[in-house]
């Protein structure tokens, strides 16, 4: 004999478990009309404690620009894989030598015109009580920007 309570509440599970795997599977509108908002304009593609040791602003348009750059080869190459030139332009910020490391770089503010485009970087540094490498280390961030306009500012740390 049948336990009917297992045959009425299987229906239930199925469209549940079908309901979840939707939800999960199908790609989710980003607005309430159902449009996909706009990815941003500018994106993080690199940071690390590996750039120059000395402050530098590099902003490369092209793989030629690329090319005459004198980046580490691993650089070169994360640039080159993450940035569609020239749809792109990548915005490399070097902030110079730093006694130890926990140092790092992170995109602050954008703000844009149709012939500007300004760039904030900040720079965090090692807490008081934060245990770090007692070594010089090298932070930079590379940004992507899509269709860059004519003009570039970058403002970043000073020291």
């Amino acid at each position: 004999m049948k336990d009917t309570r297992t045959v009425k509440t299987l229906p239930l599970l199925l469209s549940g478990a079908l309901a979840l795997a939707a939800l999960l599977v199908l790609p989710w509108p980003a607005s309430a009309g159902g449009q996909k908002e706009n990815a941003p304009s500018e994106r993080v593609v690199s940071t690390g404690n590996d750039g120059a040791r000395r402050a530098a602003i590099h902003i490369i348009r092209s793989r030629e620009d690329l090319e005459q750059a004198e980046f580490s080869r691993e650089l070169t190459r994360e640039i080159s894989r993450s940035v569609s030139f020239p749809e792109e332009a990548a915005i490399v910020f070097f902030a110079g030598t730093r006694t130890s490391g926990g140092y790092r770089l992170e995109l602050a503010e954008v703000s844009r015109t149709s012939r500007e485009l300004t760039i904030h970087i900040s720079e965090k540094g090692p807490g008081p009580d934060q245990v770090v490498t007692q070594a010089l280390t090298f932070p930079h961030i590379v940004i992507a920007v899509k269709d860059p306009p004519p003009a570039i500012a970058v403002q970043g740390p000073r020291r």
